[in-house]
């Protein structure tokens, strides 16, 4: 295969990957005539990096959620770097003040871990941690149901996906299809690195877990 196949053949992949991500978005869906353009002007600019592509598409999968018009959308991709560690380097910046604590709190856990990964299901007594230090010692030790677990999952979900913009993805190992894990997503780490007390944060995850089984 020559290097222009390999490369047209590349295209079509991103191509697929795009149109697939915006025809999965309700948003789009309403609004897919005027917004037509957006697959082509992500495949032009992404230089056939995927990774670049997926964290362009999340901040365009939330930029719809916000009601962004035709112009602000290609506005938003024409001034988002097309080198990747800039690109990093700006959606870092874009975490607003009052979610950065929390953000880099999941950033600091997650680069202890021994693989960068961290069970989904932990995510919401991380916030509680932030909130109080010694929420898991207060808590008390009572089973979720079904539907509660599923509610904190959604909900973790979400507020990782709107506070740490793309730095953390999910993830699925073959024994937790359903609820999955979020792992590092970082590229240039040196940034994130921050003097959090980890390790108490840690046990207390660990604490509010046994807490709930």
């Amino acid at each position: 295969m020559s290097a222009a196949q390999a490369a047209d053949l590349t295209l079509h992949d991103m191509h697929l990957l795009v149109s697939g991500r915006l025809g999965a978005n309700k948003q789009y869906q309403v609004r897919s005539p005027e917004l037509g353009f957006l697959a082509g002007q992500i495949v032009a600019k992404a230089e056939g990096v995927f990774l670049w592509v997926h964290l362009v598409l999340n901040t365009v999968e939330e930029s719809l959620c916000d009601g962004a018009g035709a112009d602000a959308l290609r506005e938003i991709i024409e001034l988002l770097p097309s080198d990747l560690n800039q690109l990093f380097e700006r959606l870092f910046d874009s975490i607003p003040t009052p979610k950065l604590h929390g953000a880099l709190q999941k950033f600091s856990v997650i680069l202890q871990t021994h693989d960068d990964r961290l069970a989904l299901r932990c995510y919401p007594f991380l916030d509680q941690h932030l909130k109080d230090r010694d929420f898991a010692v207060k808590m008390e030790p009572k089973p979720m149901d079904t539907d509660a677990v599923e509610q904190a999952l959604c909900l973790a979900r979400r507020n990782l996906r709107g506070q740490c913009k793309g730095f953390l993805e999910q993830g699925f190992s073959d024994s937790h299809q359903e609820t999955g894990s979020f792992h590092g997503n970082f590229g240039s780490t040196s940034r994130l690195l921050t003097d959090l007390s980890s390790s108490i944060c840690g046990a207390s995850v660990l604490l509010s877990l046994k807490r709930t089984l």
